[in-house]
């Protein structure tokens, strides 16, 4: 027995139908036991196997021992693993949540709208509604209720049909949608565009509406005045030249014109055929007489090319103006050269003496200079010549020149020597050009030598600069013994390598500290020049500054005679003056006198000529005669000539037509014709606002009349019996005026309004002929009757229900006449978890808030109202209530209350709410000692 006990634990369990299968080696191997027996090993066999796997669950879903495990599971079940050990576990444990969308339609927050539009030529209101959508999502948790088993884990669960009651979220809104919009009563307000006028309805074009058109017809004529001429001289700066110039005149005229129009556009509106303006669509003119004025002359205009240009003295022509003489040249002036080049009066000046600059310039060869750096003087001190700075002074240019000592620093130590290097060169000491060419010795010398610092400056004191020591001699003489060890040269001798006639002008200088020379430096004399190692004098009458170093540097004074210029064709005598320049001549240049032109008078002019300044210039093309040998000026030039009559003055406010007549004589240029003057024949109109009275004078035109310059008036009355008065220039018969009125424009009713009435009203103003009232457009008073659905009356206007309170109250009836109280909104469902609360009244009337009694309220479908009044889900085990008796108490999923009764349905807990104390109708319960009654 033992050891079937022990075989017992290899049985296999069938997790599927919950039975015991015993292998078939070992069923009932006893064939011959009684039933009796056998129902005793199994049911040991039965106990065995509790001891064998210890406490398990009952059902399907047995744990398998910890050695086996389920390869595959039923319908319905999913296999929770791959280990020894795994179940097959139901499905329905397998929950998921499903979610869907609610929709609805809502158009309490939609406002209804209104517009004006335009319909043709008047104004249309037009009205429309609009709705909206709303969503709102739903979940619910479901439990998978069947599958198809095998070995897929939980994915083999499928199904559906287990689910609990939905959750829902807010309702979410979308904009208002409208419908299209209709139209909501008669027209009204009708108004024509501009170019039309308004009858009844309709629009009619202004181009049906006719007037006259009247005016003055004006422009110009050249044909009867004659064009002039003239030469002028044109100032220009500092200078100036001749120009000839033309002109041409031109008169007036004048002519009367009138035509009949057609009205073409205007203001439009309301105003009927009055509203119609303009004159775009015209016959032709039909014109009168001319008119002529005088003749009146343009202004000068210039004729051909300048010419005759003149320059001041000290200025010259640079090509397009007189610029002023520039330094080192010098600018005489010139006058009437017709085409002068550029540079022209522009002279090289040659009086600065030699290492000279020039600084200013002068009408003559006399400039102003000023001398180089290394030298001293000026024109403006009177030298004639730049003197050597010297030996021992530094001469920074003009009249500027100090010595080396005075940059001596004070409480300096005494330099032994003191010189002035030009440009820091030893070999010349008489030129120092700045204070940097000061050299000073600041230790010791000797009879014949000098030993120097190389120091560039006197400003600094020994050893203010790193320096070198050299020896020098003196002037003229050269070392002659060599330089020993740690010693200076010991002796000078005389310097022998300069040629005859010149002269040493510093000492030599050896080309290394241990070399033995004698090659001073040296310079030929005054009227020598340096000619390769010789000194060569300059040719008989020449001379030259000591120093010289070229055969040119010898020069003498000269002189150039002027050229004659050719007398003019234009002329008829003229006569040549005799002049001549100075210079210097170069030996081997030539002399650099300046080339000038002998000055040129003329006495006499030639036929066709007059005589202008030194010139001979052509008469006028207007005036092209004169006589030979004229010495006159252009008033010497004549033509012949004709004198128009004289034109009679014109009366007052009229306008005059002449005739034309004329006598013959000559004239001269800028005189008058010496034709004989004559009277011109005249016919007198009288201009638009005057006539002519009795006595022939132009009258100005009276009140109650137009006068359109024909001689004659009208009376307004006319153009109709109301034009009785005239005003402004009186000229035309649109001056006539009448009195009128405009009545008062009857406006729509204000926005909101359903019914109102209107005063009536008008205002005055005037009508010119042909023109529209002045009276200024007002609006008919108005007073409200009742308003229209959505407004209420707020003292003479409607206002909108929309804009009281919440701005929900959108509604009202039609053709109300009474305040906010009229105003009403539609009450919605209160929406609360898992249901809606409907509100007591469907309406409220402003003030008044919607109204809403919890216990009213509607639970979705799965739920129930509780005593609370809160929608409880029903208990979701298929029954949804308990009845003992009368009694019915409701099942919920949840506790609605604590205690509460606990039913098990279906392997589910459901529970009924208890309230304290013994209650009638109801299930008593004692718990804990204490009594509770079953509620809802």
């Amino acid at each position: 027995m033992a050891l079937e006990a022990i075989k017992i634990c290899l049985i296999q369990w069938d997790g599927f139908s919950g039975a015991v299968k015993i292998p078939k080696s070992r069923r009932n191997p006893h064939k011959n036991i009684s039933p009796v027996l056998h129902k005793i090993i199994v049911g040991l066999i039965s106990a065995l196997m509790v001891l064998c796997v210890g406490g398990v669950a009952h059902a399907a879903g047995y744990t398998c021992p910890t050695y086996k495990k389920y390869t595959s599971c039923n319908s319905g079940y999913y296999l929770n693993g791959t280990s020894a050990g795994n179940a097959c576990v139901a499905c329905s444990t397998v929950s998921f949540t499903e979610s869907s969308t609610d929709s609805t339609t809502d158009s309490s927050a939609c406002t209804a709208t209104s517009q004006t539009v335009t319909s043709g030529y008047c104004k249309q209101n037009q009205v429309r509604s609009g709705s909206r959508t709303g969503t709102r999502s739903k979940t619910r948790t479901c439990y998978r209720t069947g599958g198809a088993g095998g070995t897929n884990g939980s994915s083999a669960c499928t199904g559906s049909a287990n689910c609990g009651a939905y959750s829902y979220g807010a309702w979410s809104y979308g904009s208002c949608t409208y419908t299209a919009w209709t139209n909501s009563g008669s027209v009204y307000d009708c108004s024509c565009p501009a170019g039309y006028y308004l009858s009844g309805t309709s629009c009619g074009a202004c181009t049906s509406i006719s007037f006259t058109d009247s005016g003055t017809d004006t422009g110009t004529d050249t044909s009867g005045c004659t064009a002039t001429s003239q030469t002028v001289t044109v100032s220009i700066s500092n200078g100036s030249y001749k120009q000839n110039q033309v002109r041409s005149g031109s008169r007036t005229w004048s002519r009367s014109k009138s035509r009949t129009c057609y009205r073409t556009g205007g203001a439009g509106g309301t105003n009927g055929s009055s509203a119609c303006t303009g004159t775009g669509n015209c016959g032709s003119y039909t014109y009168g007489s001319y008119s002529y004025g005088s003749c009146s002359y343009g202004a000068w205009s210039n004729s051909g090319s300048a010419y005759g240009y003149s320059c001041n003295a000290g200025y010259y022509w640079n090509g397009s103006a007189c610029a002023a003489c520039t330094a080192g040249n010098y600018c005489p002036g010139f006058s009437n050269v017709n085409s002068p080049s550029a540079g022209y009066g522009l002279n090289s000046c040659t009086n600065a003496p030699a290492n000279a600059n020039y600084t200013g310039s002068s009408t003559s060869n006399s400039c102003a200079w000023s001398c180089n750096a290394g030298y001293y003087g000026s024109s403006a001190a009177g030298s004639t010549s730049c003197a050597a700075c010297g030996q021992g002074n530094y001469c920074t240019g003009g009249t500027h020149r100090a010595t080396c000592a005075s940059t001596v620093p004070a409480g300096a130590a005494t330099p032994t020597i003191i010189r002035s290097l030009s440009s820091g060169s030893w070999s010349d000491l008489t030129h120092g050009a700045s204070i940097y060419d000061c050299m000073c010795d600041w230790y010791f010398s000797d009879e014949t030598r000098t030993q120097y610092m190389n120091e560039r400056s006197c400003t600094y004191g020994p050893g203010g600069n790193n320096y070198t020591k050299y020896e020098w001699c003196r002037t003229g003489y050269y070392a002659s013994n060599p330089l020993n060890f740690n010693n200076w040269y010991n002796s000078c001798s005389p310097c022998t390598n300069a040629p005859a006639n010149a002269t040493y002008t510093s000492y030599s200088t050896p080309s290394t500290m241990y070399a033995v020379e004698s090659n001073c430096p040296w310079q030929c004399n005054a009227n020598y020049y340096q000619n390769g190692t010789t000194c060569t004098a300059c040719n008989s009458g020449y001379t030259s500054p000591a120093g010289s170093t070229a055969a040119s540097s010898c020069t003498k004074s000269c002189t150039r005679a002027c050229t004659q210029q050719t007398c003019p064709t234009s002329a008829y005598s003229c006569t040549h003056g005799s002049t001549s320049t100075t210079g210097t001549d170069a030996q081997g240049v030539g002399c650099n006198a300046a080339a000038s032109t002998c000055s040129l008078t003329i006495n006499s002019c030639k036929n066709g000529y007059y005589k202008d300044g030194n010139a001979c210039s052509a008469c006028p093309s207007t005036h092209p005669n004169s006589a030979d040998g004229t010495t006159g000026g252009s008033g010497a030039c004549w033509k012949s000539c004709t004198r128009a009559c004289t034109q009679p003055a014109c009366p007052a406010n009229a306008t005059c037509t002449y005739g034309t007549t004329s006598t013959s004589g000559t004239e001269t240029y800028g005189g008058s014709c010496s034709a004989a003057t004559s009277t011109c024949s005249v016919t007198v109109t009288c201009n638009p606002g005057y006539y002519k009275n009795s006595s022939g004078t132009c009258t100005a035109c009276e009140d109650g009349y137009f006068c359109p310059g024909n001689n004659t008036r009208t009376a307004c009355t006319t153009l109709g019996a109301g034009y009785t008065k005239s005003d402004g220039a009186r000229s035309a018969n649109t001056h006539c005026y009448q009195d009128c009125s405009k009545a008062c424009t009857t406006a729509a009713c204000g926005t909101g309004v359903n019914a109102c009435t209107h005063a009536s009203t008008s205002t005055s103003g005037t009508q010119h002929y042909q023109g529209t009232c002045t009276a200024a457009a007002s609006t008919c008073a108005q007073t409200v009757t009742n308003c229209a659905s959505g407004y209420y009356k707020n003292g003479n206007a409607c206002s909108a229900c929309s804009s009281l309170g919440d701005q929900t109250y959108t509604n009202s009836a039609n053709a109300n006449s009474s305040g906010s109280g009229v105003c009403y909104k539609s009450c919605a469902n209160s929406n609360v978890s898992n249901g809606y609360i409907p509100p007591t009244s469907a309406t409220v009337n402003y003030p008044a808030t919607c109204a809403y009694n919890a216990a009213s309220t509607v639970c979705n479908t799965g739920y129930s109202l509780t005593s609370s009044n809160v929608c409880a889900a029903m208990c979701a085990a298929g029954v949804t209530k308990i009845r003992t008796g009368n009694v019915t108490v409701p099942l919920y999923a949840s506790k609605q209350t604590t205690p509460a009764l606990h039913v098990s349905i279906g392997g589910k807990v459901c529970y009924g709410s208890l309230d304290s104390d013994a209650g009638t109708s109801a299930i008593n319960v004692n718990y804990g000692g204490k009594t509770y009654h079953s509620i809802k």
